[in-house]
């Protein structure tokens, strides 16, 4: 399942690109919700009245029943379909991505969650009950949130502190840092932190130096559009999840 982001809908110009990377994948039933209109805040500051997901943050879509929804697509693909309970990932960018790490949080079916461009806030209480692979993708320099906690926006957690709380609720080993070369040409990499949990779950954030609010396609980008390249692609790393 993919989450697309703000004001963004179920079917963006990248659609056919992304079923083709994910074949290269492996077989999967392919879902892509349309997320409401509602209003949030645009990057300036003005509130507006745009589609995405209600993250269960004060005033952000309230009034969407975004949780109940998704809830309901994926106890009905688990049911009718040929999908085992090892087999249902949720991937979201943006909005998506917040409402992702929320989606494994309210439906233990889900396995595992890629979340890109995106962080965790305090208002929701993010309790994990099956194992669950998790990825978080972030750059540095994203103009709509930053990387790490800051005064700024105290009422979100910088990737790193959300993921220690995820990996709290679970008996993991200690994150280790490896670095992640640079594939886009930039001459930048980055960093990617790894915990691997006795019942089989995994915890990865990447830290992509000064990338910003893109989806995090490597240096094959969809579409043809040089700026969503960057250093990790997010199909490799749904392939090393699911294998």
């Amino acid at each position: 399942m993919y989450l697309h982001g703000y004001s963004s809908d179920a079917n963006p110009y990248y659609t056919v690109d992304s079923i083709k990377r994910l074949r290269e994948v492996g077989k999967f039933i392919h879902v892509r919700p349309q997320g409401l209109a509602g209003p949030v805040p645009g990057i300036d500051g003005t509130w507006g009245n745009v589609t995405g997901w209600n993250y269960f943050y004060p005033g952000i879509r309230e009034s969407n029943e975004d949780a109940g929804f998704i809830n309901a697509i994926i106890n009905y693909i688990h049911d009718n379909e040929s999908v085992t309970h090892k087999g249902i990932y949720v991937q979201g960018f943006s909005s998506g991505g917040r409402f992702a790490i929320v989606v494994g949080s309210e439906n233990e079916l889900v396995d595992g969650i890629q979340s890109m461009g995106s962080i965790m806030h305090t208002y929701y209480d993010y309790s994990y009950e099956q194992p669950i692979k998790f990825q978080v993708m972030k750059g540095t320099e994203d103009e709509w949130d930053p990387y790490e906690y800051t005064d700024e926006h105290d009422t979100f957690w910088g990737v790193e502190e959300g993921m220690m709380h995820l990996i709290g609720q679970y008996s993991c080993s200690d994150t280790t840092r490896v670095s992640i070369p640079d594939i886009d040409g930039d001459n930048k990499g980055g960093e990617r932190l790894i915990a691997e949990c006795s019942d089989g779950s995994k915890f990865e954030a990447f830290k992509l130096i000064d990338e910003t609010h893109i989806q995090f396609w490597g240096d094959r980008p969809i579409g043809d559009f040089a700026e969503w390249s960057s250093d990790i692609d997010v199909w490799e790393l749904l392939g090393e999840m699911i294998n």
